[in-house]
């Protein structure tokens, strides 16, 4: 699928959000790679989180490898508490809500 598909596909979806203050992403923020390293950095901790939608958008637009790869150079602990990333980040689908507005 090409990138232009992949952006109209979820163009009206919330694709990401922080529960303490008004800080949604979509589409035109999630097309850049490294707002969502450091947006995936950050959800450890539970500053921010993914929805359904985000996490397929983020796994179809840059590959969600290519984003554990880049995290994991950077970063290598992650996710900070001695488990596996692509485990994690398996948890976090599992775990996520629907972005529909």
């Amino acid at each position: 699928m090409i990138k232009e598909d992949i952006i109209e596909k979820y163009k009206d979806f919330r694709l990401g959000y922080r529960d303490y203050e008004k800080d949604d992403k979509y589409v035109g923020d999630f097309k850049n790679f490294n707002v969502v390293v450091k947006w995936i950095l950050l959800m450890p901790e539970r500053y921010t989180d993914l929805t359904k939608e985000g996490f397929m958008f983020i796994d179809e637009y840059h590959g969600i490898d290519n984003i554990l790869k880049k995290i994991l150079e950077d970063y290598p602990d992650f996710p900070f508490d001695g488990n596996d990333p692509k485990k994690y980040m398996k948890e976090v689908l599992t775990n996520a809500v629907s972005g529909k507005r």
